[in-house]
């Protein structure tokens, strides 16, 4: 061996060292790299709770709740709804003047009772029973319903008053809110029945569709009752509407409309 290859040759000896260090070096490098991507990419064990949704859903125990409180809620909107209200005489009073007054059929009939209103105690009237007037709370219930009357823009074709003062006293106050004059009748001071009344509608104008009669129980009561098919009372001051489709008279055929006691009228 030359001098020359002599000391060629421990370099390429270091090199020969330095070349698999290097290689060593960067497979270790490697193999920690792809360690390192193995830790960063873990996935949660089986059977926990992702924080995260591949598609970008609502976890499965998220959606639960929510769609039990929505069902909760819906139930809640639905009990609310469902659940009726019970409402006051005047309120009910003020659903029907927030309503347009219906006619009945152009062959039918209105016929509209209105018991007197309040005329004390007959005990304490010395007087004749015809005579006897309307009490002070009278004249108010009246006054009070010929103003609901008025602003309803409810006009019937006919107002026909027993002649008793407290009938008649009635129908003026109730007559003038509405602009109409009463017309008296001596049927209706007592004993109304159904042949009486059939009478009364039978001698009416074919014209007339709605007619309102003031007079006195127990007869008011006891006619729309018949003519209803059900048992009710007219108060002092109550009004009741009944229609009659043909404008016969005959038990059951008509339908009761309105049922109107006097405190239930608005002021």
């Amino acid at each position: 061996m030359t001098p020359a290859a002599k000391r060629a040759a421990p370099a390429r000896g270091s090199a020969a060292r330095a070349a698999a260090r290097a290689a060593a070096a960067a497979e270790a490098a490697e193999r920690s790299g792809a360690a390192g991507t193995e830790v960063g990419t873990s996935e949660a064990p089986t059977g926990g709770l992702s924080t995260e949704s591949p598609r970008g859903d609502v976890p499965k125990e998220t959606s639960a709740a929510g769609k039990y409180a929505k069902r909760k809620s819906t139930a809640v909107k639905a009990a609310t709804v469902e659940s009726p209200k019970v409402k006051s005489p005047k309120s009910a009073a003020t659903d029907l003047a927030d309503q347009a007054v219906e006619s009945v059929a152009e062959s039918g009939l209105e016929l509209y009772f209105l018991r007197h209103a309040d005329a004390g105690d007959p005990a304490e009237w010395s007087g004749e029973d015809a005579d006897r007037p309307l009490s002070k709370k009278g004249r108010r219930q009246a006054r009070r319903l010929g103003k609901w009357l008025a602003e309803l823009r409810f006009r019937p074709d006919a107002l026909i008053t027993s002649p008793k003062v407290r009938a008649a006293d009635t129908a003026r106050i109730v007559g003038r809110a509405i602009g109409v004059k009463p017309q008296a009748d001596q049927r209706l001071a007592g004993g109304l029945g159904d042949t009486e009344l059939g009478e009364l509608i039978g001698g009416l104008d074919g014209t007339v569709r709605r007619v309102v009669l003031v007079g006195h129980d127990p007869e008011f009561s006891t006619l729309v009752s018949w003519l209803v098919g059900a048992p009710l009372s007219l108060r002092k001051g109550a009004l009741a509407r009944t229609d009659l489709p043909n404008r016969t008279v005959g038990a059951g055929g008509g339908s009761l409309r309105w049922l109107l006691p006097p405190d239930a009228v608005p002021d």
